[in-house]
């Protein structure tokens, strides 16, 4: 299955959602968290920075995701006085690494941009910590997956709908709420799966009326039609 991102819109060929097997690396999890990490709204203002940071989502998209690695390190070293910047660089990083099996770097990576946030209370996190910690939760979920440890992406998944929801970003949670089907759908766990969907579908029903966004909610369709 190819998957192209498009901000949480993603166009696909989206036959067998559900019929993955976690026991194996797969290309794609249902939604892995990249699509809306690489929105450069909310990244500072350095065009050195912003330039690879776009290079790299460019090399991403295209799959080439060592030179995507590459950018996204010189990304990395431009945001270096900004922590913040540097854990969504670094989430995305750990995505890239992900697709090439380097699971070492892509569990570093991982780790250093979810540890930005682990040290703050949470009554200290600003709607844009919440936002860049759930994109690191969601590379998470997808680290989790490609390892087959189900239990574990729907762990993360969950507390990424939960950051989301505490950043008041609707998309996000929808993306985490299919992940979290995907998990429970192959821990055996069909019925409450379909159940979850078919919330998600009536939470998106809702969200549409003032939004536009009509391939997120086939999406969802098309996860409840498998």
């Amino acid at each position: 299955v190819v998957w192209m991102v498009v901000g949480w819109a993603i166009a696909l060929t989206l036959s067998g959602i559900l019929t993955m097997r976690p026991s194996h690396a797969v290309d794609e999890p249902p939604v892995d968290g990249f699509s809306e990490a690489m929105t450069q709204d909310s990244l500072a203002q350095d065009s050195s920075a912003q330039a690879e940071f776009a290079a790299g989502v460019e090399h991403f998209q295209a799959e080439r995701y060592g030179e995507a690695i590459a950018s996204w390190n010189q990304a990395l070293t431009a945001y270096a006085p900004d922590e913040h910047q540097r854990s969504l660089v670094l989430s995305n990083l750990s995505l890239a690494h992900q697709h090439l099996g380097q699971w070492d770097a892509a569990d570093q990576t991982l780790r250093a941009s979810l540890a930005v946030f682990e040290l703050q209370p949470n009554a200290a996190r600003t709607a844009l910590d919440w936002n860049y910690y759930a994109k690191a939760l969601n590379a998470q979920g997808a680290f989790y997956w490609r390892q087959g440890q189900a239990d574990a992406a729907l762990n993360a998944w969950e507390q990424a709908e939960h950051a989301y929801n505490s950043a008041d970003d609707a998309q996000g949670m929808i993306g985490s709420r299919i992940n979290q089907a995907k998990a429970l759908q192959s821990l055996g766990q069909s019925i409450a799966a379909e159940d979850l969907l078919q919330a998600t579908l009536a939470y998106t029903n809702q969200w549409m009326q003032h939004q536009n966004n009509p391939q997120l909610h086939i999406l969802v369709l098309q996860s409840l039609g498998n």
